[in-house]
């Protein structure tokens, strides 16, 4: 009899299936991926209808599969009116608004990168070093306007097109 029990024990102990901590991590297998996204989407599905019926929210769940395909849930007052219409109608205007904005952002920098340029360029040709007559000039005053054009140089490359020997006299100015 004590055999008995003692078998039970061991046996409840040792668990083979039902709930157990996993790791959160990418599933190598990808048919195991897979059947895993199948299982956690209806799971998420169910608790975003939970919530919807709980709490009286409009819920709006879209859920990409490991192959890009998208899976839909909805509040019902939100539902497509049919299978062919976009859940999301304005999704792709407003990721195209936003690469416009990027782009507008950009846009204005480069133009503010552009006058402060011109500002500098300005404020050099004001400077006694730039209106020096070459052909007169000492040594003092020819390696004074080489190492002010070196810098005008270095100024309008963007980082990507700097090299070693620009970058030392950037940091060497």
């Amino acid at each position: 009899m004590e055999k008995g029990i003692a078998a039970m024990e061991q046996a409840s102990s040792t668990k083979k299936g039902g709930k157990r901590k996993i790791a959160i991590q990418l599933i190598e297998n990808v048919d195991a991926r897979n059947v895993c996204f199948s299982k956690r989407r209806t799971g998420l599905f169910k608790k975003a209808s939970e919530l919807r019926v709980m709490c009286g929210a409009q819920v709006r769940v879209v859920a990409f599969s490991p192959a890009g395909k998208p899976f839909y849930n909805f509040s019902p007052s939100s539902e497509p009116t049919n299978n062919n219409e976009a859940p999301f109608p304005d999704l792709k205007l407003t990721c195209l608004g936003r690469q416009a904005s990027e782009l507008c952002a950009k846009i204005e920098a480069s133009k503010r990168r552009n006058e402060s340029l011109k500002a500098r360029r300005e404020e050099m040709m004001k400077e006694s070093v730039w209106n020096i007559d070459v052909a007169n000039a000492d040594l003092t005053q020819l390696m004074a306007a080489k190492k002010a054009l070196e810098e005008v140089r270095v100024q309008t490359l963007s980082p990507g097109e700097m090299s070693l020997k620009d970058m030392v006299a950037l940091l060497s100015s």
